[in-house]
């Protein structure tokens, strides 16, 4: 290692590993990062472009078959065993495993990267005078025994933070964030951070309203600890919008096969029970109950029902345009103000003087009473009487002291159930989804739509339920005809999320399905440019180009072949050096 001078030296008391790697992400950096201790005992890690590939522990080494034992894969007999036949042909111990078949070659390849990850939490908890040295461009694990096992950056980053020993680092963002309300970039994606489903209910429940770190910590959704690691790690990955017009880190860094780790086994029963019933192939599901409906959408509902809407030959039948006006206004109140707070009904800010809603009530009398309605207006007697009903209630209630008070505090219990119901279902929904996610890597189409349709009516406002919902239809046998619905949901999806490699991936193999290959490639080339490193997306790209240039060189004439490519991805390598985080 003499050979190499570092370009960064420190400390982990000067800046911790969690710090490290997030500027090894955000510049892409290639080469090794060496951690020594005061005694002297070397540890190593190495990355490629900003993504780990490669850990090695000075001792003890965390063993494959242990994990996996703790993990619950493996029985500990059966561990020791290939482990001691593993050491004796002078193999790598996952190879025995597979030519055992006692772990598939995809488990595998995820508890290689667990391995990694608790390799890297057990380096960041080193003590904090314990030196480290970048050396740029090298690989000095090259000839340790195993292969690259890269794993996600922010997946890293999270295990890291979420185990970590970085009570001064953590405390130092939380104290600078305060009860500032927090809000998520429009390019993070929860998918990856490796998240589990109450903390991906969490990051749900900031991406739909911004809030303070005290009140995600009220919501109960994790444990006030864990609120605080993950909001660190929003912050110091960027994922937090401050308003900065910076993009979030580690955004082109994630590839699929970068991203799964091996956890404890978890049961796949539904979150509600399974009803054997026939469902229809394409229809996305609804809000379960009118109660889960806006109160305008419950309303305009109603008028549709109960016929209390003007129809077209009355509204043509008021000669005076301000008598059109006035009559829209009047049974807009009324389908509105059964669902309506009794401040709404008026009109008012909540909170607002007695007065302010004496002399509010005296000014729309003159306009709603039912005695005052104009003879052409007469038909709406009934709904003028029901609204103006309503506006009472509102002014007797609003300007009794007591009675206002007993409604405030009414009004506050019932927002409070309101909230909670609504982290229910959002909780309830990330879990529908996972285990959705999981059934159709199974492909067990039939349970995985149930779950996506519980996820999508829980929380319809997440884009990645409706893509996912409409990606099981495309994938069933019958699914041709269904394509162009498929294609509207995902439309649809795209435009919820439109930072989403997986939702544009599965709108891009949908358009070719259905003949719009250009259109598809223009989505390879937005995942391209904000991840290069996918590798479909890569291909998609040059497969185009291949046919595009042999159909232009037939139409010339010449009938050539197309050329031969190689499939490897290209990478390029950041700029800069660790930013603003350190100085040589």
């Amino acid at each position: 290692m003499s050979e190499n001078a570092p370009i960064v030296t420190g400390t982990l008391g000067q800046a911790p590993l969690s710090h490290l790697l997030v500027s090894v992400a955000d510049q892409t950096k290639t080469g090794t990062l060496v951690l020594e201790t005061a005694d002297g005992r070397k540890s190593a890690i190495v990355f490629e472009h900003g993504v780990v590939t490669k850990v090695r522990l000075s001792e003890p080494e965390i063993r494959l078959g242990a994990l996996l034992v703790e993990l619950g894969r493996l029985d500990a007999a059966a561990a020791e065993e290939t482990y001691q036949q593993a050491a004796s042909r002078h193999v790598l111990h996952g190879q025995v495993l597979l030519e055992r078949a006692l772990l598939s070659s995809d488990d595998l390849a995820r508890a290689l990267r667990s391995q990694l990850v608790k390799k890297l939490v057990r380096l960041g908890n080193l003590p904090p005078e314990t030196a480290f040295g970048l050396y740029q461009g090298v690989d000095y694990l090259k000839s340790w025994p195993g292969g690259k096992t890269p794993v996600a950056p922010l997946v890293v980053l999270w295990w890291l933070v979420r185990n970590q020993s970085t009570a001064a680092a953590l405390a130092a963002v939380v104290d600078r964030i305060g009860s500032r309300p927090l809000r998520l970039h429009a390019e993070c994606d929860p998918e990856r951070f490796g998240l589990d489903r109450s903390e991906v209910a969490m990051m749900q429940m900031l991406r739909a309203k911004p809030q303070s770190i005290e009140t995600l910590g009220s919501l109960g959704l994790v444990a006030p600890h864990l609120v605080e690691r993950l909001v660190y790690l929003l912050a110091i990955t960027r994922h937090l919008d401050f308003g900065t017009g910076t993009r979030p880190v580690g955004l082109g860094l994630s590839a699929r096969e970068t991203e799964s780790l091996i956890l404890p086994r978890e049961s796949l029963r539904p979150s509600h029970p399974v009803m054997l019933a026939v469902t229809p192939p394409l229809a996305p599901p609804q809000a379960p109950t009118a109660a889960r409906q806006p109160a305008r959408t419950q309303a305009s509902n109603a008028a549709d029902a109960g016929g209390t809407a003007p129809t077209e030959a009355r509204r043509q039948a008021d000669p005076d345009p301000s008598l059109a006006e006035r009559r829209d206004d009047l049974v807009r109140r009324t389908r509105l103000c059964s669902e309506q707070d009794l401040y709404e009904v008026l009109g008012l800010e909540h909170g607002a003087s007695i007065t302010n809603v004496k002399n509010t009530y005296f000014q729309l009398a003159k306009l709603y009473h039912p005695d005052r309605l104009p003879k052409e207006l007469a038909d709406l007697h009934s709904e003028a009487t029901r609204l103006f009903a309503r506006m009472t209630e509102a002014q007797h209630v609003l300007t009794d002291t007591e009675r206002r008070r007993q409604y405030d505090r009414q009004r506050a219990d019932d927002q409070e159930e309101d909230e909670a119901e609504k982290v229910q279902r959002v909780l309830h929904a990330a879990s529908a989804f996972q285990k959705a996610e999981v059934l159709m890597k199974k492909r067990m189409l039939a349970a995985a739509e149930l779950e996506a349709q519980r996820a999508l009516q829980d929380d319809p406002d997440q884009a990645d339920y409706l893509a996912l919902f409409a990606w099981i239809q495309a994938s069933k046998p019958d699914s041709e005809a269904h394509l162009p619905e498929v294609l509207r949901m995902l439309n649809e999806a795209v435009l919820g999320n439109p930072n989403s490699e997986k939702i544009r991936s599965y709108r891009m193999q949908i358009l070719k399905r259905v003949g719009r290959v250009q259109e598809a490639v223009a989505d390879c080339r937005i995942i391209v440019e904000r991840n290069p490193h996918n590798v479909d997306a890569q291909r998609e790209i040059r497969l185009w180009e291949m046919r595009r240039v042999h159909h232009a060189q037939q139409r010339a004439g010449q009938g050539t072949q197309p050329p031969k490519t190689d499939d490897k991805p290209s990478h390029s390598t950041g700029g800069g050096l660790f930013g603003k985080l350190f100085k040589r």
